[in-house]
């Protein structure tokens, strides 16, 4: 079970981003332990008064180090992937003290999920990983 949603305005959200990018998470200790996840960790989990749940972290995926943004709409799944994918990167774009450049790789993680991995250093092009499904 997740954190329950509690929303917060903008100003707070942008307080905490730093924390939230503090560290690596690995993925592979995640998926072997569920409970070490950063959505379960409240300084990466950011709830937008709009319904937007954004977990933030820091992973190392194929050599390189990303900022990984898990995104979900509260109560109920969006119906529309293109414009929930805008809406998820203009509120990522409000939380970041500097707003994203570059190369942005997507995956749609099914459930009503998206995954936005953005590569810092924007050196290295990232695949997306797994198959793509909404819902």
């Amino acid at each position: 079970m997740g954190l329950p949603f509690e929303p917060e305005p903008l100003e707070s959200l942008r307080a905490r981003y730093s924390e939230a990018v503090k560290g690596i998470t690995n993925p592979k200790v995640v998926e072997r332990n569920p409970s070490r996840a950063p959505s379960k960790k409240r300084k990466h989990v950011f709830d937008f008064e709009d319904g937007l749940r954004l977990v933030v972290s820091v992973d190392q995926y194929q050599g390189v180090r990303v900022t990984h943004y898990s995104a979900s709409m509260y109560p109920d799944n969006p119906h529309d992937v293109m414009d929930f994918i805008r809406l998820v990167l203009d509120h990522i774009n409000e939380v970041r003290p500097e707003p994203m450049m570059g190369q942005v790789v997507s995956k749609i993680a099914g459930r009503g999920i998206v995954h936005i991995f953005y590569d810092e250093t924007k050196d290295i092009p990232l695949e997306p990983i797994g198959n793509p499904r909404w819902n």
